[in-house]
């Protein structure tokens, strides 16, 4: 009865960037692989460095440690992954890559276990949604996916990259073999 009246139990995917960890909403994820290689664009600015080739499809690639505002200086941890990490999800402008540093874990909870917490000092507060308790008590950060997806910098970026590399152009492309710079992937199988 307790259970029912929590709700559902929800996943949510953490992971590292700079000397902060947060949480977001496994349902809000599409994929989560190493990051590919990220090239040059007119669309860098901001936290935007560069676009990505997912199978045909250009998208943007944000660095969220600076999306997030994090001063954090990678070359001051000594232990930090060489390997980069990418997850993509939608915005109301189309995909995007977010540069994380590493993923940790999934944490499995209930809705009322996201606790408020003063978010004044947090330059990025409005895409922050609570926190949550870690394994060993350290503080998650919880991400508000709906302030994420409608977040003008993300959207905007993703809505212009769609514009100059759009899905079906750039398939149509590859597959026709007309971009001699695109790069071609092969499955070997006997």
């Amino acid at each position: 009865e307790t259970a029912r009246a929590r709700g559902r139990r929800f996943n949510c995917l953490s992971f590292q960037f700079g000397h902060t960890t947060c949480a977001i909403d496994l349902r809000h994820v599409d994929r989560v692989l190493d990051a590919p290689e990220i090239m040059d664009s007119l669309l860098v600015h901001d936290c935007f460095i560069g676009i990505a080739n997912l199978r045909g499809t250009i998208i943007p690639v944000a660095d969220f440690r600076n999306f997030m505002k994090d001063v954090a200086d990678i070359r001051d941890s000594s232990s930090y992954p060489p390997k980069r990490k990418m997850l993509i999800m939608e915005t109301d402008g189309g995909p995007i890559g977010l540069l994380v540093y590493s993923i940790d874990s999934i944490i499995t909870c209930f809705q009322d276990e996201i606790l408020p917490f003063t978010k004044l000092a947090l330059p990025r507060a409005d895409v922050v949604k609570g926190c949550l308790l870690g394994k060993e008590h350290d503080i998650v950060m919880v991400l508000d996916h709906a302030a994420l997806k409608s977040d003008p910098i993300l959207a905007d970026t993703a809505h212009r990259c769609r514009e100059i590399h759009p899905p079906d152009e750039q398939a149509t492309l590859d597959s026709a073999g007309q971009s001699s710079h695109a790069r071609l992937t092969f499955i070997v199988f006997s």
